[in-house]
């Protein structure tokens, strides 16, 4: 299940709030330390290429990382870079990319009990062959320096389908390996057949959205589609792992390639943290969906019968990770307790 990665995320937070209570655990492993993601500048929000296209993408690192501990894998320390012709409401990805890891982590003593095929990408159910391709390949994963990152990635695009694919970045250091998402969409179009690719649709990130319950918020979003196609908006109140139920607030409305605006009024039922799903589908039934890359915060009078989203504290959610944690940090605390306590490493 994919609620497995999620938890893996929490369990990295939980790991890292109980630091003020095992300091001397801390010093045994690299497991408490931050992992240095990929950084991006702003992207457009959709870029179009022809297929065999050599894309370049651009990031930085606020640092060399490249000094181990004593008790990591040889390899530890990397950087590497997948396409993924989908979103997930969370924009999560397997925790591993192939079973040789997965085993080497093990064997290094890292912790990967509660992990199991669904979080390995080449396994994953969530993400079947040609749903993810390998920009860069498995080995040698790309040192995590100043001097790599300056020099960018190169994505030769030969051999991928048309259609809509997002651009992430995996850091390999078990066993919290991170994902840091490129928020923009690439596009794959076939010039001599535009329409093979199916409709494209993204939101891109917009940090900080915040709306008074009840009041509009107006919400940016890019689509490429052919003539005849519609829109469907909907919303969610984020409360643990999992994907939310979506409610719809526009459905089936006309909408042509393009800016997109969306007005989303948070209804009195919403929670505290809602996020939006958009769905574009062309005349031939073809569909891609889209959300926004972080919750939104939603404040003021909340209705009586309302069960999710918790206490109005006028606060927002972030990223975290591309991962929605589970709500309670004292969850989390223990849960890295627990963990540490039951599976320090083997040496």
């Amino acid at each position: 299940m994919r609620i497995r990665s999620s938890i893996a995320l929490g369990l990295g937070l939980g790991l890292g709030l109980s630091l003020s209570w095992a300091p001397s655990l801390a010093q045994a492993a690299n497991g408490l330390r931050p992992r240095t993601p990929a950084k991006f500048a702003s992207v457009p929000c959709m870029q179009t290429i022809a297929p065999g296209d050599v894309l370049h993408i651009d990031y930085s690192v606020d640092y060399d990382d490249i000094e181990l501990t004593p008790d990591e894998l040889p390899d530890s320390r990397k950087h590497q870079w997948f396409a993924f012709s989908k979103q997930l409401y969370d924009f999560g990805f397997p925790i591993w990319i192939n079973q040789s890891d997965y085993d080497r982590a093990e064997q290094n003593g890292d912790i990967t009990v509660m992990f199991g095929p669904e979080d390995i990408l080449d396994t994953s159910a969530v993400w079947p062959a040609g749903t993810s391709v390998r920009i860069t390949p498995d080995d040698p994963r790309l040192p995590i320096t100043m001097e790599q990152a300056a020099m960018g990635i190169d994505w030769d695009t030969t051999g991928v389908g048309p259609g809509t694919w997002l651009v992430a970045a995996y850091t390999w250091e078990p066993e919290n390996n991170l994902w840091s998402p490129r928020f923009g969409a690439v596009r794959i179009e076939d010039p001599a057949d535009p329409e093979a690719g199916g409709p494209t649709v993204f939101l891109p990130f917009d940090d900080g959205l915040f709306v008074l319950r009840g009041e509009p918020l107006a919400l940016s979003a890019c689509v490429e589609a052919p003539g005849g196609s519609t829109f469907t908006a909907s919303w969610a109140t984020v409360d643990g792992v999992n994907e939310p139920q979506w409610v719809p607030f526009i459905e089936d409305e006309p909408v042509a390639s393009g800016d997109l605006s969306v007005e989303f009024v948070p209804p009195a039922e919403a929670g505290t943290a809602v996020k939006v799903r958009i769905e574009v589908t062309d005349p031939a039934g073809r569909s891609y969906v889209a959300f926004t890359p972080r919750t939104i915060a939603v404040s003021g009078e909340i209705a009586e019968d309302d069960t999710g989203g918790g206490e109005d504290v006028g606060g927002g959610e972030g990223c975290g990770g591309c991962r929605t944690a589970p709500s309670s940090p004292g969850l989390l605390v223990g849960l890295g307790l627990l963990v540490l306590g039951s599976c320090r490493r083997r040496r």
